[in-house]
């Protein structure tokens, strides 16, 4: 092994030194700051006293107004054009209510159009957009509500991009406050860790230097990982953060937002929202949004799942504790001990309540079963007053019209939307009688597939669902646990039969009742 001699050892620390110097004055001077445009007002909101910010971080030296209340919602999401449909990711845009700012990465030039549309679709609002020109066929894009924000300025840092995407943003003044802020997408280097850690160091010292709140969102390829991400983490998240510059609006709940192969290869989130200067002292909560049948990816749906974030300068509501049950207790069919029992129970269940009897003794679910108040924890006290007309020894919920008693076939959701397995399908049954336990119980097409039930009881006016390849617990748990799709589309026959083998309903559809 060669062994280098203390001088030369000298030498390299010296031109190292001198090199570091170099580097760091050439981005002060090249690094843009970001200035309130001449009509912006001072920023809103109060800030949190120390440790109260829900970023994690000691709140901003921001100068706020107590009276003026200011929130924004974000989303970020890695969209995968060219390796998802445009429709599939416009129809996920669409079905988000009221965001304000979308921040998009991986747009074909094509489909960024869609995708604005897509953002103000039942908005009752006119979007603008900003498409970045860097990342050849896999651009960033922003997309904001033009109503509510003008636009004062905006561009791409292409002193950052580092011979890959230049970070993108735009600076905006909310119309209604005066409120003046600024928004990035990035998409920093996946391959070429070295220079993903020099972008992470100039976006760092680019916005130590904006007087303006900064909201950052992207995928950033930092790879936090799930169980131990505090020391298992890409080095860039530290050299983003660094003196608390930026600081993570991490979500409550992480789960992996990036999938290639299957099982997933990246257990990890990669995508992320930051917050710098004023935006800090907001409060701040955020959500990596997880929707049945997202992974495994294919060439329908993008790789990565979006992360939805809300800022505002005022405390959010608090909301209301969520009704639990208090033990295994008896539902009954009416307010009374003297009612038949219809069901019962687990301890922790959560409940849905809509109503009371008047002596408040008893509570109504929204299945139309009561439960006595005692067995309920979190009640809440404005319920309104049911009106009962069940005598005791009679069911309230449902009503039983003559011939109707017994178990039926309900909703026949044969045409599933997940393409080609469309595990999503289901076939309902309904219980129009008393109670009745499914064991032996089976449901089947006349081409072989069927599901046979468990031991389940069936709560009087109960509709389960048995699923193609989906796990509801909500819909009691069926599942045929099938790789594609059970029911044709074209026309098939759904035929349910009790445990000695009698048939009990049938439905048919398209070819399937010819």
């Amino acid at each position: 092994m060669k062994r280098w001699s203390p001088t030369l050892i000298l030498l390299a620390v010296a031109l190292a030194v001198a090199l570091i110097v170099y580097l760091s004055q050439r981005r002060e001077e090249s690094a843009p700051v970001v200035q309130p445009s001449a009509t912006a007002q001072p920023d809103a909101g109060t800030p949190p006293a120390a440790g109260d910010s829900q970023t994690g971080e000691q709140p901003s030296n921001a100068t706020l107004d107590a009276d003026t209340a200011f929130t924004l919602t974000l989303v970020s999401w890695n969209v995968e054009s060219g390796g998802a449909l445009q429709t599939v990711v416009a129809n996920r845009i669409a079905g988000f209510d009221q965001v304000d700012v979308w921040g998009l990465s991986e747009v074909l030039q094509v489909d960024a159009e869609a995708y604005e549309f897509a953002a103000e679709e039942d908005e009752n609002a006119d979007f603008d957009s900003l498409l970045g020109t860097t990342g050849a066929a896999d651009r960033l894009l922003l997309i904001w509500d033009g109503d509510r924000f003008e636009r004062t300025g905006g561009g791409e840092l292409m002193e950052i991009a580092q011979g890959g995407r230049a970070p993108l943003y735009v600076q905006l003044r909310d119309r209604a406050t005066g409120i003046e802020f600024i928004v990035m997408v990035n998409h920093l280097h996946r391959a070429n860790a070295s220079a993903r850690h020099r972008q992470a160091r100039l976006l760092n010292d680019w916005a130590e230097a904006q007087p303006l709140p900064v909201i950052a969102m992207g995928d950033y390829n930092f790879d936090w990982d799930l169980e131990n991400g505090d020391q298992d983490h890409d080095p860039g998240y530290d050299f983003i953060t660094e003196d608390n510059v930026f600081v993570w609006l991490r979500p409550a709940e992480l789960h992996t937002t990036q999938c290639s192969g299957w099982p997933c290869r990246f257990n990890s989130v990669l995508d992320f929202v930051f917050v710098s200067g004023p935006a800090q002292s907001w409060n701040g909560v955020a959500q990596i949004v997880v929707v049945d049948n997202d992974f495994p990816d294919d060439n329908t749906t993008p790789d990565h799942r979006p992360v939805l974030a809300v800022l505002s300068t005022v405390p959010f509501p608090t909301a209301p504790a969520q009704p639990t049950a208090k033990g295994s207790a008896n539902l009954r069919a009416g307010p009374g001990n003297d009612f038949p029992v219809v069901g019962r129970t687990e301890d922790g269940q959560p409940l849905t309540l809509v109503a009371r009897d008047e002596s408040g003794n008893w509570l109504q679910l929204d299945s139309g079963q009561w439960i006595a108040t005692f067995f309920v924890n979190n009640a809440p006290p404005d319920l309104p007053v049911a009106q009962v007309t069940p005598t005791p020894g009679e069911p309230s919920s449902p009503v039983v019209t003559p011939g109707a008693a017994g178990l039926r076939l309900g909703t026949l959701f044969y045409d599933g939307e997940i393409p080609q397995v469309e595990s999503d399908e289901y076939i309902e049954i309904v219980n129009d009688g008393p109670a009745l336990n499914l064991a032996g119980h089976t449901l089947a097409d006349d081409d072989g597939n069927r599901f046979t039930f468990p031991d389940y009881t069936m709560a009087p006016g109960e509709s389960c669902r048995v699923y193609t390849n989906q796990d509801h617990p909500e819909f009691c748990g069926f599942s045929f646990g099938s790789a594609q799709s059970i029911w044709a589309n074209g026309g098939d026959v759904a035929i349910l039969t009790g445990p000695n083998g009698n048939e009990l309903d049938r439905a048919c559809w398209g070819s399937g009742c010819e």
